[in-house]
């Protein structure tokens, strides 16, 4: 089988099956009147970048299974646990700096990127409100 057609193969279907549960929260976010501003093209764009990003990194591993489970860890470590660290980071004065810097890199994760945008659109009112 041809190497190109394999991955490419692959990369859509596994972005198809992504966008079913995604097309599920978008719609419960609108159907319960929780959505928030733009919230809906991070979801969008959600697939596509965390099928590429797990695809690239799989290519550092031997085992498929420690693959999965530590992408898995990173997935939820960065986009659950320090995207609320570094707006903690980002709320006080003394460590704001060091916040927008851990932002800048964290971006580059996709999970994080829905997670921080998640939590920005949600609390813009408390934000502006400062």
């Amino acid at each position: 089988m041809n190497k190109c057609g394999y991955w490419l193969s692959n990369s859509i279907a596994d972005i198809v099956k992504a966008y079913l549960p995604i097309f599920c929260i978008i719609g419960l976010t609108f159907i319960f009147n929780t959505s928030y501003d733009g919230v809906w093209v991070l979801y969008l764009l959600f697939p596509p970048a965390i099928v590429m990003f797990s695809y690239t990194f799989t290519f550092f591993f031997t085992s498929e299974t420690s693959a999965q489970i530590i992408i898995f860890c990173i997935n939820f470590l960065i986009g659950g646990v320090l995207s609320i660290m570094v707006l903690a980071l980002q709320t006080i004065p003394s460590t704001a700096h060091l916040g927008g810097i851990l932002r800048w890199w964290f971006c580059l994760i996709p999970c994080y990127c829905v997670t921080h945008g998640i939590i920005i659109s949600s609390s813009l009112d408390l934000i502006t409100a400062a």
